[in-house]
């Protein structure tokens, strides 16, 4: 059914629902249904933004607890380059760049297991139905790019406090401690 004045929607759903057939009718405004829908959706939409920041905090935990264990096994050595004369910084930006190799380093074998990443890269684009001017091509790669921006940028915050403390060691703490911590 379709309504002359779309005000008037609510008072004719009353007198359809109230009709003799509406025991065996039921009346839903298409209006309604496109608001039931976009709480669904929007619902969804927060439910994976809450399963990927848990996601995304529980990769920055492993990373940090993996650079903290490298820190304690390798405090010897970082006695050994501060006795010889590496500064706070040069310690410090070797641990956060092992941190950013390691975030670079985990996502791309996983996406070249499926296939080759230049195969994938050039795939001829395929129209999204959903998205009229965008293909599944140039949404791929904006995925793959972000994905690994992501990866970069957490990664470096969640690196930052073992560099941070890999720095601050002092050579005669760092020698005596020794790799047990």
């Amino acid at each position: 059914m379709r309504l002359a004045d779309p005000n008037q929607l609510d008072a004719v759903v009353n007198q359809l629902r109230g009709c003799d057939a509406g025991s065996y009718m039921n009346v839903v405004p298409l209006a309604h249904l496109f608001r039931t829908i976009q709480g669904v959706v929007s619902s969804t939409r927060l439910l994976l933004g809450c399963l990927a920041a848990v996601a995304l905090l529980v990769a920055a935990a492993g990373v940090s607890n993996s650079l903290l264990m490298a820190v304690t096994e390798r405090t010897r050595e970082i006695g050994v380059l501060r006795a010889l004369g590496a500064s706070r910084g040069q310690i410090f930006r070797l641990f956060w760049l092992e941190t950013l190799g390691m975030c670079l380093a985990e996502p791309l074998p996983a996406s070249s297991r499926r296939s080759s990443l230049r195969d994938w890269w050039n795939l001829a684009p395929i129209p999204l139905t959903l998205c009229s001017d965008r293909t599944v091509d140039s949404l791929a790669r904006s995925i793959v790019i972000t994905c690994l921006a992501c990866a970069l940028i957490i990664g470096s915050a969640a690196g930052l406090l073992p560099a941070w403390r890999a720095g601050l060691l002092s050579p005669s703490e760092a020698m005596r401690r020794g790799g047990c911590g």
